[in-house]
């Protein structure tokens, strides 16, 4: 019957050959295979946590407690969202686009600039409620991102040109 015929051409087509050169090339292809198979779980498994990661941090941040703390770690900060020291600082480093201490800084100065517009405290009250060490460390932070001082702001918003 030429059915079985093609049948069985198609079963000797699939089998694995007896010649070792094809079959090296049989097994290459399928660890090549296997490797790409891989790649795209760890890629999938690594969006999930990156997602998991972006989720937790920004609930975090909304609430706005943890990066007030003046001694917080990458790795406690880590705990709190739920994974490990390494996932969340290639969060940071590669999402975000900053290092773990610029990233914590530029949130203190955030929530320091708001004190400062909004409430008549004292920088070194500021730089404590923010989780900068010292009004120092808090001036020198405004100043290399604004390229003024704290008291000129002061002075602008005083004036009312800035809201």
């Amino acid at each position: 019957d030429e059915s079985w015929k093609e049948f069985m051409d198609e079963e000797e087509a699939d089998a694995p050959s007896d010649d070792p050169e094809v079959s090296q090339a049989e097994t290459a292809r399928t660890e090549r295979e296997n490797q790409v198979n891989t790649a795209q779980l760890k890629t999938r498994a690594s969006q999930r946590t990156m997602q998991f990661i972006e989720d937790r941090l920004g609930g975090l941040v909304a609430e706005g407690d943890f990066y007030r703390n003046p001694n917080v770690t990458c790795a406690q900060l880590a705990e709190t969202v739920g994974t490990n020291r390494r996932y969340l600082s290639d969060y940071i480093n590669h999402v975000v686009g900053k290092t773990f201490y610029a990233y914590i800084n530029d949130l203190r100065l955030d929530y320091a600039q708001a004190l400062l517009r909004d409430t008549t405290k004292s920088v070194d009250e500021i730089a404590d409620a923010s989780g900068f060490q010292t009004a120092s460390r808090l001036n020198e932070a405004f100043f290399e991102r604004h390229n003024f001082t704290i008291e000129h702001y002061r002075k602008v918003i005083d004036s009312g040109l800035v809201q």
